[in-house]
Parts: C-alpha cells; structure tokens; sequence
C-alpha cells in the first residue's frame, strides 16, 4: 500500500510517497520512495502491492527479493505530524 502525505519533522515540511510495510493507531513506518531511484521505486510498488501492513513495529517483516540497500529509505512517521494525505 502507498501513502502520499505532508509531513512536519525538525528538518521541516515535506511530501511523502510510502510504501507502507508497518501501520497502526499512531504510526506508519515503510519505505520513503521518494528517496530512492524510479527504478527501484517502481520495483517496489509493482513487487510488493498486495503486502498488507502489520500493526506491530517489533516484529520483522520479510519481504521475498528485498534489497538490503532499500533501509536506508526506511522511515517511521508520527500521524500527529502527518497535516493531510494528497
């Protein structure tokens, strides 16, 4: 699943395109797309579209054929900084 958000952080405010691998009531942690290459982001989002996000941010998600250099695009983002999804 992909959010598209704007997002307030101390670096300041900014667009997101996530891929959501981690969901629930006060969190979303996945891959940032935007910082990664379209080729990689296009792999992504084709390879992995019917992973449905899991609620618990301790347990670890394995994702089959996942590059190991795609964690450095991994975020977690608080929702009460999200200001509206696009």
């Amino acid at each position: 699943m992909i959010k598209e958000f704007t997002y307030t952080s101390n670096n300041g405010t900014k667009d997101r395109k996530v891929f959501v691998i981690r969901e629930n009531s006060s969190y979303i942690g996945g891959i940032d797309l935007n910082l990664l290459s379209k080729n990689d982001a296009d792999f992504i989002t084709s390879t992995y579209k019917d992973i449905t996000p899991v609620d618990d941010f301790k347990s670890k998600v394995i994702l089959e054929g996942f590059n190991p250099e795609w964690n450095k695009a991994y975020r977690q983002f608080s929702k009460s900084k999200i200001s509206k999804f696009l």
